[in-house]
């Protein structure tokens, strides 16, 4: 074998190892990263958002009620491997509460869906809506703007039962029920205290007469 041959047999091997990748030189493949940044799931525990979730959709509203001071965001990526940050547990102040939950795809890219959970004001109501004394008529007339009044019971009557109902769905009353009276004036208080602790207090003096004495 000449060395042209050898040459040109050589030139061959070079140019067919270039261009047929072997099992030890393996050919450069480009690598793809997923671009999902969506969501699978969205929701608060225990706590409705609208409008219904929505993978396409970013933007939702809630509204909890005065004495909820936290909710817990639940989310879920709709590719492995995406990221997601925001989750857990959040505190509301009163008034309303911007949550954002980021996901951030393999490549990189990131979407935002934004949650604004309203938690509302306390009740400030600490009037009565109703007040009576079992049957025994008092002046003046009942008005959730007066507060004080009066009665008056003959001696026979040893007990008077004080009813009361709050404007306020969430308020409280104390003072109510059966109350012994004594001859002379009985002063009853009832204290309606709002949910925001706001108080007040009517008032009704009862005066039971004394035992009359009929001389023979």
């Amino acid at each position: 074998m000449t060395h042209k041959t050898l040459f040109a047999i050589s030139i061959l091997c070079l140019t067919l190892l270039a261009g047929c990748p072997t099992p030890e030189s393996p050919g450069t493949q480009d690598v793809v990263l997923s671009t999902d940044a969506t969501l699978s799931a969205l929701s608060l525990e225990g706590v409705d958002i609208s409008p219904a979730f929505s993978a396409d959709v970013t933007e939702y509203t809630a509204s909890v009620g005065y004495t909820v001071t936290s909710v817990t965001v639940a989310a879920a990526a709709s590719n492995a491997l995406a990221t997601v940050s925001g989750t857990g547990s959040v505190s509301l102040s009163v008034g309303s509460n911007p949550l954002n939950v980021v996901v951030t795809a393999e490549n990189g890219d990131t979407k935002t869906y934004a949650i604004t959970v309203t938690r509302v004001a306390a009740e400030a109501d600490a009037t009565l809506s109703a007040l009576s004394l079992g049957g025994v008529p008092f002046t003046p007339t009942f008005a959730p703007g007066i507060a004080a009044y009066t009665a008056a019971v003959a001696n026979g009557t040893t007990s008077v039962t004080v009813s009361a109902t709050p404007a306020g769905a969430l308020a409280t009353v104390t003072g109510t029920g059966t109350v012994s009276l004594s001859i002379g004036s009985n002063p009853l208080s009832i204290v309606v205290t709002a949910q925001n602790g706001d108080t007040k207090t009517y008032a009704i003096t009862v005066t039971r007469g004394s035992v009359v004495i009929i001389a023979n």
